[in-house]
């Protein structure tokens, strides 16, 4: 059984049983991050930028090593990537042309925008398994 004098976050119980708010407020982001979509994060001395773009996370590097100048470039180029994805013309493969999740990024673009895939695009793998699929 919990009794009145425990401490529950962000209020605690005071001898009376009231509840009092905590002075320090607990805030989410701060630094170069506050009040902004998406953050610019130090991993492995290197700088990286997460965001959340289609549903999904992303975490990049940057492919710079972290210092503050480094850091604010970065946060720039990050609020940059927010204004475009709001807008919807964020293109994930001509910002991060060497990630990994290039290709998934751009299925799920070229889904959305109901366009299709270009001839040098198109894989032969791919377009086999379209082919022989009795599905379709």
């Amino acid at each position: 059984m919990i009794n009145d004098l425990t401490i529950n976050t962000p209020h605690e119980r005071s001898v009376t049983g009231k509840r009092k708010t905590l002075q320090s407020k607990i805030t989410r982001k701060d630094g170069i991050n506050r009040n902004r979509n998406g953050s610019v994060r130090k991993i492995s001395g290197s700088v990286y930028v997460d965001f959340i773009y289609l549903g999904d996370r992303v975490r990049e590097n940057a492919g710079l090593t972290w210092n503050k100048q480094n850091a604010r470039t970065v946060r720039g180029q990050m609020d940059r990537i927010s204004v475009a994805i709001s807008e919807g013309t964020f293109n994930f493969a001509e910002v991060f042309p060497n990630s990994k999740k290039k290709d998934d990024f751009s299925a799920k673009e070229r889904h959305l925008n109901g366009t299709k895939l270009t001839p040098d695009q198109v894989k032969v793998k791919d377009y086999i398994i379209t082919w022989y699929d009795p599905r379709v």
